[in-house]
């Protein structure tokens, strides 16, 4: 509930009373999911790690890996490594401030590529990243909202529609298998 304070909060003083109906709807939207990609990112809503799982000293310790050069990551492709190196740890650096200034500067146009660009570094360079920041959620999302805001913004309902069914006909098919 804290995370959808703050996010509303920074929106209202973006939009600071100059867009209202579906342009807020939008701004709102796009603060949030970059938000919550952001905390994602940083272990503060995920990847079972924070204060109110025991975690006090160090409160987040599985997103501290990520800035460690030599710690164990999972690439995508085997020949990448097993270990972070300097550009792993210059990613994960570059990463949050990234994504601070494009919450921050909603009119950010083609720059907006950069949010996808990201997360789709980290689906190939470090996959266990990817994973633990909900990288199958943010992935398609951040391709959407770069598209629709470097273009004139036709689509995006349609296509934000088609990735929920997408990920509803997912998770039912999930429920299909053997395990439940």
């Amino acid at each position: 509930i804290a995370q959808w304070g703050l996010w509303y909060v920074i929106t209202c003083h973006l939009a600071a009373g100059e867009l209202s109906g579906t342009a807020w709807y939008y701004l709102f939207l796009r603060t949030v999911l970059m938000g919550f990609c952001l905390s994602e990112f940083l272990a503060m809503s995920g990847m079972f790690s924070g204060p109110a799982l025991g975690n006090i000293n160090p409160p987040f310790p599985y997103a501290w890996y990520r800035y460690k050069v030599g710690t164990i990551k999972e690439p995508f492709f085997a020949c990448l490594g097993d270990t972070r190196n300097v550009f792993d740890v210059v990613l994960a650096c570059g990463f949050p401030p990234m994504l601070l200034y494009l919450i921050l500067h909603p009119n950010a146009g083609a720059v907006t590529w950069l949010w996808p660009t990201g997360v789709w570094l980290f689906f190939i360079t470090d996959f266990s990243t990817y994973v633990g920041m909900l990288g199958s959620w943010f992935g398609p999302v951040s391709v959407i909202y770069a598209v629709s805001e470097a273009g004139d913004g036709a689509g995006f309902i349609s296509a934000m529609q088609l990735l929920l069914v997408m990920v509803w006909f997912g998770c039912g098919l999930g429920n299909m298998g053997p395990w439940f």
